[in-house]
This record gives structure tokens, sequence and C-alpha cells, in this order.
């Protein structure tokens, strides 16, 4: 849950590009943005 917790707040909070956030946790973007639409999706 702490990494879905530290992407919603790089994304929404901080304004930080998926690129970025995929680059700074050493995953793909694709799951980055998987991680992030299914945390502010539900």
């Amino acid at each position: 849950m702490g990494f879905l917790r530290i992407i919603r707040k790089w994304a929404l909070r901080d304004k930080m590009p998926i690129r970025e956030i995929a680059r700074r946790t050493g995953v793909s973007r694709i799951e980055a943005v998987g991680r992030h639409r299914s945390e502010t999706d539900g």
C-alpha cells in the first residue's frame, strides 16, 4: 500500500509527470499509470 501512496502523492499533490515517477521508482511507465489509475478510480 505504501508504494501506491507514493505514486499518488507524486502524481496528484506534487504534479510530477508519470515518466519521472517511473524513473524514480524503477517501474515502467505503464505500470506506474496503472497503479495510479487503480488508486484514483476506486
